[in-house]
């Protein structure tokens, strides 16, 4: 099995992640791919790691084990995260390095941000440099000028991590259900949306 990440993500995760090691932890993972990851995240977390991975691809199931549960199915599809929820237990960490769209990351983040837990659940979502590609639905910056700021209005997952800071912030105010369970999520190069629930 091989792992696709880039190096920045690697401080990140240990920074952030390093709290659930030898603890009971529960793991989705959208992007099962080649099986690199989640054998990654075992050897990161240790034997009580309970893994489920999502992936489009049959063929991923190869990778199901008496600790790791494969389903097969299309992020983008909401009737799918409702079947799914209905088999799996509060999530600890979730973690979406799917297709990387817009519409996938989206559907997904709605779904399943409920279902982290409420208190020391962690949501990522990897590979946000996609909110500026065209080919992923993305909104394309033309210079990075203070202008462009906020300008996509909320139609990539860079710019809902962005509202993160208004749930953080309105919730005195706007009694936002969201503000409640998230909080400002910390910004790593290419990774900027590790989102920690407190």
């Amino acid at each position: 099995p091989r792992v696709h990440k880039w190096e920045p993500y690697f401080a990140a995760y240990t920074e952030q992640l390093s709290r659930f090691r030898g603890r009971k932890v529960v793991m989705m993972e959208v992007g099962v791919q080649s099986g690199g990851s989640m054998m990654m995240w075992r050897s990161f977390f240790g034997c009580r790691f309970e893994y489920y991975g999502i992936d489009i691809n049959p063929q991923a199931q190869q990778f199901a084990s008496e600790w790791a549960t494969i389903f097969i199915g299309d992020q983008g599809n909401p009737e799918f995260w409702k079947d799914i929820k209905k088999k799996v237990p509060v999530i600890d960490i979730f973690l979406d390095d799917g297709g990387h769209n817009m519409s996938q990351q989206f559907t997904t983040f709605e779904a399943m941000f409920p279902h982290v837990k409420s208190r020391g659940g962690v949501y990522v979502c990897e590979d946000l440099s996609t909110s500026y590609s065209a080919n992923f639905l993305g909104q394309p910056l033309s210079n990075g000028t203070v202008q462009e700021y906020g300008r996509t209005g909320g139609k990539t997952f860079v710019e809902l991590s962005k509202k993160m800071i208004d749930w953080l912030n309105c919730y005195f105010v706007s009694g936002d259900v969201m503000a409640a369970s998230a909080s400002c999520p910390p910004i790593f190069d290419g990774l900027p949306a590790v989102s920690e629930f407190k």
